[in-house]
């Protein structure tokens, strides 16, 4: 579309979290304008993580990304099922890899996130971490395929 700029990073969807690699599409009558400013937002770039990046997207076939993102769909179906049977209320992810939950009388609070990792073997990061808008909210990551295991030991800590 004309008036569409999309702009993103391969940090995560690549899992190069160190690199800082971004990207940006523009509409063509926007490229040349965009080149003069590019200068000025692109610094402290390595040249050689550009180059990995690149060679990865020319290597890289486009069926892993399908396959990452159903492996990621299935593991937040698995999860969010797992979070119903304890009764918490959570976010549904459109593209992350991590669930907000919350728990009955279970604030997302450091001390609370200890008691799980001791009493249910399960790790979260509190939701303050992320901002005060989900102080009562734990944050799970789905990153390992032990997201069932997981969640049943959330669903039976809490069921």
């Amino acid at each position: 579309a004309d008036n569409v700029i999309i702009t993103s990073g391969v940090s995560k969807s690549m899992a190069i979290t160190g690199f800082r690699i971004g990207y940006a599409i523009f509409p063509s009558a926007l490229v040349d304008a965009a080149k003069t400013r590019h200068m000025l937002v692109n610094v402290t770039t390595s040249r050689p993580a550009q180059r990995a990046v690149y060679e990865a997207y020319r290597a890289t076939d486009p069926d892993y990304y399908a396959a990452a993102r159903d492996r990621l769909r299935s593991r937040i179906e698995t999860f969010t099922t797992a979070l119903d049977a304890a009764g918490a209320e959570y976010t549904t992810p459109d593209g992350a890899f991590y669930v907000l939950a919350r728990f009955e009388d279970t604030p997302g609070t450091m001390a609370n996130v200890k008691r799980l990792i001791d009493e249910a073997g399960v790790a979260g990061m509190p939701g303050a971490t992320f901002g005060t808008a989900r102080d009562d909210w734990i944050r799970f990551a789905l990153m390992t395929p032990r997201v069932a295991e997981a969640g049943e030991r959330l669903s039976d800590y809490f069921g």
